[in-house]
């Protein structure tokens, strides 16, 4: 049987159960959002990640453009470096053959007349072995002059395009190297970027980690949520299961028909002590607590 006090005790239930109920909601609404919003940066900070993940890689490529060009500027270098070399080498001998200029008795144009001439007269005459050798010796010695004054002009003139030749040499080489102390200084911008660009990842992976954790808990709470609002429902279900209320029933609407109910069952209570007649209101809702039965009737 349900007595009034029951009833007081029903509605403070409910009253408690609805506080509880309106604080559960509550949180859980507000994991919900915090739910989202953790999603929404976490998504945020993994697309940052990538993002640097993806600028590390890029600058990496850009790194292996550089060293494969220095690569290639340095075997341009070692080529250079052997081709000055062969110049410097060839320019000594240049020098020495200036060095060992012969000194003519006669211009050279007239050298290689009379050269001409001795060469016609061993052709066309006809002379003794002691003239002959004579003649031969003085061919030879005239041969040998006019070749070294020859090797001596030459000289000069190679000289003068080894020159032109080593001051370019020296210029592409001079180029070279700033290229590639340029291309050393620009590899390690690149690698200090590199280093940055992985401290902010690390300190966003860090952060990533803390918001998945954080978004772990609050899934984990709104599970317990989930059961404390299936606790809450289960109890408001055992309780109108009692009066016969349906559950569906917004609880401020329960409590206000049990207060009404209330109300009526103490003023029916009254009107039996007094022998008066009641309602069927009150008839009704005194069976429906079973206060009374159909057979009092």
């Amino acid at each position: 049987m349900v007595n009034v006090e029951s009833i007081d005790e029903l509605i403070g239930r409910l009253r408690e159960i609805s506080i509880k109920s309106n604080n559960i909601q509550s949180r859980y609404r507000d994991l919900l959002q915090d739910i989202e919003h953790l999603r929404s940066q976490i998504k945020e900070i993994r697309g940052e990640i990538d993002y640097r993940i993806n600028e590390i890689l890029r600058v990496k490529n850009r790194i292996k453009v550089m060293k494969e060009e220095r690569r290639r500027i340095i075997n341009e270098l070692r080529r250079l470096r052997e081709e000055k070399k062969r110049i410097i080498d060839e320019i000594r001998r240049c020098n020495k053959l200036i060095r060992e200029k012969p000194k003519l008795p006669q211009p050279l144009e007239i050298l290689r007349g009379k050269l001409e001439e001795l060469e016609l007269k061993y052709e066309t005459s006809s002379l003794g072995k002691r003239k002959e050798r004579k003649l031969v010796n003085e061919i030879n010695r005239l041969s040998l002059l006019i070749k070294s004054y020859e090797s001596y002009i030459q000289a000069l003139s190679r000289k003068e395009r080894l020159v032109v030749e080593l001051d370019k040499c020296k210029e592409s080489l001079k180029k070279n190297y700033q290229r590639v102390k340029d291309l050393e200084e620009a590899i390690k911008k690149e690698a200090n970027k590199i280093d940055e660009i992985k401290s902010g990842a690390l300190e966003l992976q860090r952060k990533h980690r803390q918001l998945l954790n954080l978004y772990r808990e609050k899934k984990e709470e709104l599970k317990r949520i989930v059961n404390q609002i299936k606790r809450v429902r289960e109890e408001k279900r055992e309780i109108l299961g009692l009066i016969g209320l349906d559950s569906k029933l917004d609880l401020n609407t329960i409590i206000k028909i049990l207060e009404t109910h209330n109300e009526v069952i103490r003023k029916a209570m009254e009107k039996l002590l007094r022998k008066e007649k009641l309602t069927f209101e009150e008839f009704s809702i005194l069976v429906r607590y079973r206060l009374i039965s159909n057979r009092e009737s």
